[in-house]
């Protein structure tokens, strides 16, 4: 797969998160690829919403630096590009489903993308806004009644974002946990 100026691309389903093979694929459209540095590692990486194919109808795909192409968990319809900072990015993938919005957020750690608590499995109904250089998390119950609305920031060290003036949750180390 490469981004060009036809933003078509083949490739294979073989599962979430599974490298596609070549030879074996199917052709399908890229609309809208975002192509950036994500993770602030000088290496461009993409992502994008694969329409077609014999077995979706929309795919949203990553692509790291050396041209592998994975399947993400949600495919969309629409995606923003954030600029947290520190030369890093995420991307708001969303959609409509049976009247609501849902959404998820992609980040890339070290060239490999993942998925950002805030994702829409979580919060259902939701979305992330962004006013005036800052992020809110805005939740709508069933009916589409907003029920929360407040200011989240991008914590660095866990990649994740978190609720405004809070404290952010420390990723626990594997290696120096004590069970004595």
């Amino acid at each position: 797969f490469r981004f060009g100026e036809s933003h078509q691309a083949q490739y294979g389903r073989n599962g979430q998160d599974e490298q596609a093979e070549t030879g074996q694929d199917a052709l399908c459209d890229c609309r809208n690829p975002v192509r950036d540095d994500f993770d602030g590692d000088g290496k461009k990486e993409a992502f994008g919403v694969f329409f077609g194919g014999a077995e979706a109808l929309r795919e949203t795909r990553f692509v790291d630096s050396d041209q592998n192409v994975y399947l993400m968990k949600i495919g969309g319809s629409a995606m923003i590009v954030h600029d947290v900072g520190n030369g890093k990015k995420v991307v708001n993938v969303s959609y409509i489903h049976q009247g609501y919005l849902h959404f998820a957020v992609y980040g890339v750690r070290d060239g490999e993308a993942y998925e950002l608590k805030i994702s829409s499995d979580n919060n259902y109904y939701g979305k992330i806004d962004e006013r005036d250089g800052k992020f809110y998390y805005i939740n709508y119950d069933e009916r589409g009644t907003e029920t929360e609305n407040y200011e989240i920031v991008y914590d660095e060290e866990s990649g994740e974002f978190v609720k405004a003036g809070s404290e952010p949750t420390p990723t626990p180390d594997p290696v120096t946990t004590d069970y004595t």
